[in-house]
């Protein structure tokens, strides 16, 4: 009911819509959904609250002290680094499998936890996931545990495949790579984006990785300071807000504690539970008091056996109910005066036994007859306001029913529907709604959609058998010619090294302040385990805090750094992360991409694919056109900056690249890729691959073909 009545106040149209005084403009407006505050007194039932207004297509927003801590996809997420902190702990590990990272079934975990210990080592749950081999269920089943379905032994394999290529690598890149690591190479973004509140869910976790980066720069870099951090910040019950799910701050319903709401107005004011008894401890074993002392429970005079409250507990408890009282009476006020234009009281009547609340206080005051109302909304004169109290008592009196965005049972309905319309039906279905569902969709083959980077499309787009060798076939074919060798400078400063090293560095840097500097550069230099590169990076980021760009980033009025991006394109998928991308105080969008080549000259042509790449996936998602977009190469080592420039006919051009790019890999999956990947000639002399062994040895291969 309170959701609908929220939706009411904001409908275009609707008899019940509120105006608001807008102070910028200085006159009425249609209220919004960002102009309204739902305060409630606790969060136990913050969950029902979501779920209503999630129902009726209400967008909201969960403000700060509300469960950010204690959301499932947070708890999957420490469990992983808890993990990877120590592989011993059992919970962890199970938390882990159970979550959406591999969705290991109940039966697979009891299967897994049975298996008897063959060493010391494989006492614990890793070590029995460990000692897995290929044999199958079958073959590696002891006699104790229980049987497995095949699948969920595929499962678990993949689980100690990806768990321990993480234990290598996780821990030299930080808790902010690891996270980004098993949401990759696991899909789980797509099981929490499918759940109910997906948004909320990534917007999370999104959120988990910003404060993982800004608990780096505070020196809690490694991953078992981060576990530390959040088990400190878990037990202490931090008031962390869960992530803003919208593309805007604000855009929808502000949820909060009236604790919270103190100090702030808002134009429309909900509050909450206003039936709700104040809570004072009433099971509580013992009462304690200043002044009383301890209350407690004693043995009765009569039988000797039941315990009953003494006189002392009994004037303690009285105590503590006058003074929960006083202290919800006062809280009802905060909650009340937090409105500035309208004010709705919402609550649940619980008969008798909520009739000394501050609900009932209030209909008391008003004179209001609760069991007369009738079937429509009351409007109720108060002396004193210039328009008069609308009392809904039932959600049938409010217009329209909710938007219903997500039902977990309506598939049963659409597939029932989908069933009559098909002609003649399946011989197999029955009259049963299940056999109905079982067999209205069949799924047909999964298709092969490849996923491509912005880098592979520069490697491709300069020769496509290039990529052959590079992507496909693997760095052993490769060899550098004796030209680029010569051509190559030596040094710390140099190689993928220092390019991992330099983005890392300008990702983690605060841009308004050079404090932290000469230990972030000494942190990465250890994560890349190089200490010869402290001093290069150093420089680094000196020399961009002297550069136009670094201004450009202390001004800028939004910044966000190693942004991820994946979208739909030529029949796959393009996966990138963009370096740098900010809006000036104008509102047009830069975006920079980091660059350490040793040799500035061409670097235009050379990564055009990459840069027109991140134009899409900067432009795709906000509707921007080319005019509205910068994009800008910043040279790290000289701190220059290269305008790139951006056209349609470049957009259009990159677009289909990649959808050339695409096909040539759904070729390769059941061709000769010979045939798939040409030969261009005219790249060869700037090619740093030797024209002598590894293309000469394809070149050869085609002409026997």
């Amino acid at each position: 009911m309170l959701a609908r009545r929220i939706a009411s106040m904001v409908a275009a149209g609707s008899s019940y819509g509120k105006l608001v005084f807008d102070e910028a403009r200085q006159e009425l407006r249609p209220c919004r959904y960002d102009d309204i505050a739902l305060l409630i007194h606790r969060r136990t039932f913050l969950p029902a609250y979501e779920d209503a207004l999630r129902r009726a297509g209400v967008p909201f927003c969960i403000s700060s002290g509300i469960g950010f801590y204690e959301r499932q996809e947070i708890k999957d997420i420490s469990c992983f680094l808890k993990f990877l902190n120590n592989t011993a702990d059992d919970v962890a590990v199970a938390g882990l499998l159970r979550s959406p990272f591999f969705a290991v079934s109940d039966d697979a975990l009891l299967w897994l936890s049975s298996r008897p210990a063959r060493s010391e080592w494989d006492r614990t749950l890793w070590g029995k996931l460990r000692s897995l081999d290929k044999k199958g269920p079958d073959g590696a089943t002891a006699s104790t545990a229980p049987a497995m379905d095949p699948l969920d032994y595929d499962g678990l394999m993949l689980a100690r495949q990806l768990l321990d290529e993480a234990i290598r690598r996780c821990h030299a890149n930080g808790p902010g790579w690891a996270i980004r690591f098993l949401l990759r190479r696991t899909g789980a973004l797509a099981a929490y984006s499918a759940q109910p509140d997906g948004g909320q869910c990534l917007a999370n976790i999104e959120k988990i990785e910003d404060l993982l980066a800004h608990w780096a720069t505070l020196g809690y870099r490694s991953i078992g300071a981060a576990v530390r951090m959040l088990d400190r910040l878990t037990a202490e019950g931090v008031r962390e807000g869960q992530a803003q799910a919208y593309s805007d701050v604000g855009e929808g319903v502000n949820i909060m504690t009236i604790h919270a709401a103190k100090g702030l107005e808002f134009p429309v004011v909900i509050v909450a539970d206003v039936f709700a008894k104040p809570y004072w401890g009433a099971s509580d074993g013992v009462y304690v008091d200043a002044q009383l002392g301890l209350g407690i429970k004693a043995p009765s005079a009569t039988t000797g056996r039941k315990q009953v409250s003494t006189r002392l507990r009994k004037a303690i408890g009285e105590r503590l109910k006058q003074a929960a009282a006083e202290e919800q009476a006062r809280l009802w006020y905060v909650a009340c005066t937090r409105a500035r234009d309208h004010l709705l009281l919402s609550g649940a009547v619980e008969g008798k036994s909520s009739s000394d609340t501050f609900g009932w206080r209030i209909i008391d005051r008003l004179g209001v007859d609760l069991a007369a109302t009738g079937d429509t909304a009351t409007e109720i004169d108060v002396p004193g306001l210039g328009s008069p109290i609308t009392l809904f008592t039932d959600k049938t009196q409010l217009p329209g029913e909710p938007v219903l965005k997500h039902d977990p049972h309506g598939f049963i309905a659409e597939a029932e529907t989908a069933a009559s319309e098909i002609e003649g039906g399946d011989s197999r279905a029955s009259d049963s709604p299940l056999s109905l569902v079982r067999y209205v969709h069949p799924l047909g083959p999964l298709e092969f959609e490849p996923e491509v980077s912005p880098t592979d499309l520069n490697t491709y787009g300069a020769c496509p058998r290039r990529y052959l060798l590079e992507h496909l076939l693997g760095s052993g074919l490769l060899e550098v010619s004796d030209a680029q060798t010569a051509n190559q400078e030596s040094g710390p400063a140099h190689g993928r090294e220092f390019g991992t090293a330099v983005h890392k560095v300008f990702e983690l840097m605060d841009a308004e302040c050079d404090r932290e500097d000469a230990a972030l550069a000494k942190s990465v230099a250890n994560a890349v385990e190089c200490q010869s590169l402290r001093g290069a990076l150093q420089d680094a980021l000196t020399t961009l805090r002297n550069s136009a760009l670094g201004e450009a980033m202390r001004r800028a009025r939004r910044l966000r750094r190693e942004v991820p991006f994946v979208f739909r394109i030529g029949g796959g998928f393009l996966r990138g992360k963009i370096d740098l991308l900010y809006e000036d105080h104008t509102g047009r969008t830069f975006i920079v991409d980091y660059k350490t080549d040793m040799d500035p000259s061409g670097i235009e042509a050379r990564y055009r694919a990459q840069m027109m790449a991140y134009v899409l996936a900067a432009s795709r998602p906000h509707g921007l056109s080319v005019a509205d977009i910068s994009i800008n190469m910043y040279l790290a080592r000289t701190g220059d900056l290269v305008p790139i420039p951006v056209s349609e006919d470049a957009l259009v051009w990159v677009s289909g690249l990649a959808e050339k790019l695409c096909a040539a890999l759904r070729c390769a999956r059941t061709r000769p890729y010979l045939n798939c990947f040409e030969e261009r000639r005219e790249a060869c002399n700037n090619c740093g691959l030797s024209t002598k062994l590894a293309c000469l040895r394809l070149r050869g291969a085609a002409e026997s073909e």
